[in-house]
């Protein structure tokens, strides 16, 4: 949790290179947390990565996909919509 939470203090102050490797540390750690894939995403569309964006959107909700909603945490989502 800790990696997570400082990525996304990371994204905040617009240091997208360093939150990428803040949430792969996270996802190393727990890599069925769909926040840490999602939150990821995010930095990768700011760093204009669309195509590994997508690929981090795309395991996020295979994750939520397997969790009951009830337990799925919600990831405020900050990046572009691009």
């Amino acid at each position: 949790k800790v990696y997570g939470g400082v990525g996304e203090i990371q994204l905040l102050r617009k240091m997208y290179e360093n939150a990428v490797l803040s949430f792969s540390k996270a996802i190393e750690i727990d890599p069925f947390e769909s926040a840490y894939y999602r939150g990821r995403a995010d930095a990768y569309r700011y760093l204009e990565k669309n195509n590994e964006a997508k690929k981090d959107e795309k395991k996020a909700n295979e994750i939520e996909k397997r969790i009951p909603s009830s337990f799925v945490r919600s990831s405020n989502s900050m990046g572009p919509t691009n």
